[in-house]
């Protein structure tokens, strides 16, 4: 891991000192994103091999990655590892940890509509990702069903499901891809921009074809409301709160059968992009009237070229991304 970032950063050999400042900047936003992935796949390589060893050793039936104690040490690790990443890199590079942005104090009011948003949108948008579902699976795609990989179907699960689906990716992904990659795009691009790229960051960070429209409307989303805000806290907040509603909507569902489902029959695509209107009509109110006057950090764009690291790192996730895909195809086709 320290050896990535060594490679990556020309100056760290000489005793330059470098001046600190309170930003990150889009060659930031490329770099942390290549060391985001490659060492989540480096741990994701090394668990698994673990995992194999200890099965083997102890005659476990099936895949130990499914085990949720197994994964909860993984978690546990995983945020280890992030934490690890923004303060390393941010000492490397000279620059404050708290360039993040997390400010957690706001109105209680603000902390209101911006959890009602997050609500309103998941709502809104559910429908939306249930039509690209029904696309991919008219195309034979193998879908996932079980959250998380498991069965969230007890207590035990259920706990499991809120550690390891809401509250780990609201801290672990917020800080990278809000917190770090989305401000630095600020330096170089325009609001709008930098909230496209990032939040296609984001879905190719997933490395899944099923969760691809999710993953970029709801980080468009987020990115929206770290700009108008300036906090990465509620950012964090509304991702958990989120996820939490989803884990528990799927509990729900397997202890009881209900959920919000329609049949796939047309009138279920008039009612998709019914919700997706007037999740868009409430992110505009809210913006044009609670956001007009609010005030965010103003950012100095740069009027330099373009980092080769942005260019590689879009390379990188594409190419992360076609692969997983490809390879679950490949692992799902076999196995039936």
């Amino acid at each position: 891991f320290c050896c990535i970032i060594t490679c990556m950063e020309n100056n760290i050999i000489s005793n330059k000192t470098f001046d600190r400042r309170n930003f990150y900047n889009h060659d930031d936003s490329g770099k942390i994103f290549i060391l985001t992935i490659f060492s989540t796949f480096i741990l994701s390589f090394v668990a698994t091999q673990i995992g194999g060893m200890i099965a083997s050793a102890t005659g476990f039936k099936g895949e130990l990655t499914s085990n949720i104690l197994f994964n909860v040490c993984y978690s546990v690790f995983y945020v280890g590892l992030i934490i690890l990443l923004w303060l390393l890199y941010s000492s490397i590079k000279g620059v404050n940890p708290k360039a993040v942005g997390f400010r957690p104090k706001q109105k209680w009011h603000t902390y209101l509509i911006v959890a009602l948003v997050g609500i309103a949108f998941l709502f809104g948008s559910q429908y939306i990702v249930s039509a690209f579902d029904n696309l991919l699976a008219l195309c034979g795609y193998p879908m996932e069903t079980a959250v998380g990989g498991v069965k969230i179907d007890g207590a035990g699960e259920y706990i499991y499901g809120i550690f390891i689906l809401a509250l780990v990716p609201a801290f672990c992904e917020e800080l990278i891809f809000r917190g770090i990659i989305f401000r630095g795009l600020r330096e170089r691009f325009s609001d709008g921009a930098s909230i496209i790229i990032s939040a296609l960051f984001f879905a190719l960070m997933h490395q899944n074809l099923q969760q691809l429209i999710y993953p970029i409307l709801f980080g468009s989303l987020l990115a929206w409301i770290v700009l108008k805000t300036g906090s990465l806290f509620l950012s964090m907040m509304v991702h958990f709160t989120n996820n939490l509603i989803v884990v528990t909507t799927n509990f729900i569902y397997n202890k009881t059968g209900f959920n919000f489902a329609l049949p796939n029959t047309w009138w279920f695509y008039l009612v998709a992009v019914g919700c997706g209107a007037v999740t868009f009509a409430i992110c505009f109110i809210v913006d044009k009237f609670y956001f007009k006057k609010k005030k965010y950090d103003e950012v100095e764009k740069s009027s330099s070229n373009t980092s080769k690291y942005l260019y590689i790192a879009i390379a990188v996730g594409v190419f992360m991304f076609l692969l997983n895909v490809v390879l679950y195809v490949i692992s799902q086709n076999t196995a039936a």
